[in-house]
């Protein structure tokens, strides 16, 4: 089993316990509802019990009986939780034994109710009206196999208990007439069943649906996430990888490695690759973690974004902060010998931009355009006239907080395919 399938499986699991424990909550919501209600109906309306109970026997074996059904229900609700805590697996017979000792269980309460009050007229309504809530509640083990079975068991336990009504008891009326209402009775409760089982099918295939839908979501984010951020991924997965474009306030982050080019060619491609990860592998997690994605790798640098996504608010301090860290990492990897001496540019930039998807049916790609983005491709390649590491646009300036670096102004700057002079300023760590 592959870990696509034991996620499904883990996820199935964990729909049913929670769809079980919805279960018995709503019996014990009705037992504790009644046990509030019944002393207010009994103060206003003295003779409403004497409607199903004749004897004060009958009632007293029906409090006694029913409440080692609920202290029964009681128990199987605290091993739920349990369950649901420590995410265990319940044994597939664990919902057949359940419903046989439920059913059973109302069947004993439905008997010495009977015995006791010597009566049969709690099978009237009450009884017969129990057993097909049951069933109904029943639907929620998603299981249709498990709602037969309880279909049966309350057949087999009505028509049982009502047998030995009539074998025991004096009937009123016509005893052959009320036996066949009472075996259609009991024949109706399988009717009941099958109709649950029916409905649980549906639900338990809708929900397989759900989690299968969810599953493949969230490995089609992950496979996204690769190219760009988690929060991207889940933005376009939300809009359903459409094809209109948006306009988008962000801050661009152009970096190459000063002489790459001469430096692969005088090596093994073993140890290029063995570089370029060294180098690339720590500053991807720098972006990530300071919310940014980065949308294209250029072999020797890359374009990232940050604000994209609404998560970050801070998105130009992010983008300002994630540079510092790169020129602190180079350094640091450098001193550890990871990486030979490393000359590194960074341009930072932020402005509108466009984002979408690019290409057909057969081939989607989401990127970024505008003129922002030529400005920020500008600031990095201006590093190489002005022999720096670091530059940022007037529009980064403003928007980020003192710290450990001095911004050096280097003038009014007039770029390539932009109209109005950028004003240009070097970061240099103190």
């Amino acid at each position: 089993m592959n870990n696509n399938q034991t996620d499904l499986s883990k996820e199935l699991m964990v729909e049913y316990l929670r769809s079980e424990r919805l279960r018995i909550f709503a019996i014990l919501l009705i037992f504790f509802s009644s046990m509030i209600i019944m002393p207010f109906v009994q103060f206003f309306n003295p003779g409403f019990f004497t409607m199903a109970l004749e004897k004060k026997e009958g009632f007293t074996a029906f409090a006694i009986s029913a409440s080692v059904f609920f202290l029964f229900e009681i128990a199987v609700f605290g091993r739920i939780q349990y369950m649901i805590k420590k995410r265990i697996s319940p044994p597939l017979v664990f919902k057949y034994i359940n419903t046989v000792i439920e059913f059973s269980l109302i069947s004993l309460v439905l008997f010495y109710t009977v015995y006791y009050d010597q009566s049969i007229l709690v099978m009237e309504y009450d009884g017969y009206g129990f057993f097909i809530l049951l069933i109904i509640l029943s639907i929620l083990h998603l299981n249709w196999k498990v709602n037969i079975l309880a279909g049966i068991i309350s057949c087999c336990g009505y028509g049982i208990v009502a047998i030995w009504a009539f074998q025991n008891l004096a009937i009123p009326g016509n005893p052959d007439q009320i036996m066949m209402i009472y075996g259609a009775r009991s024949f109706s409760l399988i009717i009941y069943g099958i109709i649950a089982a029916v409905v649980a099918g549906q639900f338990y295939k809708k929900i397989q649906k759900a989690i299968n839908y969810r599953a493949q979501r969230k490995q089609a984010q992950q496979l996204l996430g690769q190219q760009v951020s988690d929060e991207i991924a889940g933005e376009l997965l939300k809009s359903g990888m459409n094809d209109k474009p948006k306009i988008a306030d962000a801050s661009i982050m152009f970096m190459d490695i000063k002489d790459f080019s001469k430096w692969a060619d005088s090596n093994s491609p073993e140890d290029v690759m063995s570089y370029q990860n060294a180098v690339f592998c720590p500053i991807i997690d720098i972006i990530h973690k300071n919310h940014g994605s980065i949308h294209q790798f250029l072999g020797d640098g890359f374009m990232a974004s940050f604000g994209i996504s609404k998560n970050n608010e801070e998105y130009v301090q992010s983008a300002f902060d994630a540079g510092l860290e790169i020129l602190a990492k180079i350094e640091e990897l450098e001193k550890a010998d990871i990486i030979p001496i490393t000359f590194i540019r960074i341009g930072l930039h932020r402005g509108n931009i466009v984002t979408g998807n690019i290409g057909n049916e057969s081939r989607k790609q989401f990127s970024l355009a505008g003129k922002n983005i030529i400005i920020a491709s500008r600031l990095e390649e201006l590093n190489k006239t002005l022999g720096t590491q670091f530059l940022i646009s007037k529009d980064i300036k403003e928007r980020i907080e003192e710290g450990d670096y001095l911004l050096e102004e280097c003038g009014p700057v007039k770029m390539k395919g932009i109209d109005k002079k950028i004003e240009v300023f070097k970061v240099i760590k103190n």
